[in-house]
């Protein structure tokens, strides 16, 4: 299945995403620090090849139009994609080359394609999505390895099929530190370009980036005491939009 030319939100028409690879994130979670890397490419060594398990968290599910996209790419030239480990605090992140992107057509979470040559830690569990790995690297993180991608917006990757993520689409990836505090497992990117924001997000609680709007609606109340209120705008010549009579 693949997506419209533009996908349509609460009566707003969106772009359609322009992204051109991912950031996976894992975590040592099944293994010794550094098993996950380690693991993954022994089998590559053994196979030519591994599948890559993704560990979504809740409120993600597979973006179709988009992971199709991506298969289209990987399938031509092979698809450099980045693997960022949320666990340690390393000097480098890896980049791996991705042959191919299965899911089911149904959705449902699936074993691997071939567990021969995939790590014995991901069975017999299933997973929404897995992705043909067939080399991996450690790349030395300076700051231009992140920051020649801007975050690129999905919001067919999350069951609400609207993205939380507001400020941050447009912006250039500033750090793995950035990457951390966001609450997701993987990031959609594009080239950076002229007119992106650079600056660096810091996130202090989830809360931060919700709500990524606000309710157009209105509700009348018998009561004659407030909770909060803040940042009234009255004004004698009308130029706030509000008189004060």
């Amino acid at each position: 299945m693949r997506p419209t030319l533009n996908e349509t939100r609460r009566g707003i028409t969106l772009a359609k995403p322009e992204v051109e690879t991912m950031i996976l994130r894992f975590r040592d979670l099944s293994t010794e620090p550094g098993g996950t890397i380690k693991s993954h490419s022994a089998k590559i060594d053994e196979h030519g090849f591994t599948w890559w398990g993704w560990w979504n968290k809740a409120g993600e599910k597979v973006p179709t139009g988009v992971f199709s996209e991506l298969t289209k790419k990987a399938a031509q030239d092979g698809l450099s994609v980045y693997l960022f480990d949320s666990g340690r605090d390393e000097p480098h992140v890896f980049k791996a080359t991705c042959k191919e992107v299965f899911w089911r057509h149904d959705l449902e979470p699936s074993q691997s394609p071939d567990a021969e040559a995939t790590p014995s830690y991901y069975q017999p569990r299933a997973y929404k999505a897995w992705f043909k790995l067939s080399s991996i690297s450690a790349i030395p993180l300076d700051p231009s390895v992140l920051q020649e991608w801007s975050y690129e917006r999905v919001d067919d990757f999350f069951e609400s099929t609207q993205s939380r993520y507001d400020q941050f689409y447009g912006k250039r990836v500033h750090s793995t530190e950035e990457l951390r505090q966001q609450d997701r497992t993987i990031w959609f990117v594009r080239k950076f370009r002229e007119g992106d924001a650079t600056h660096e997000i810091s996130l202090l609680d989830s809360l931060k980036i919700s709500p990524s709007d606000f309710p157009h609606e209105f509700r009348v109340s018998n009561s004659r005491h407030f909770l909060w209120l803040s940042d009234l705008h009255f004004s004698m010549d009308d130029h706030h939009g509000f008189p004060d009579k």
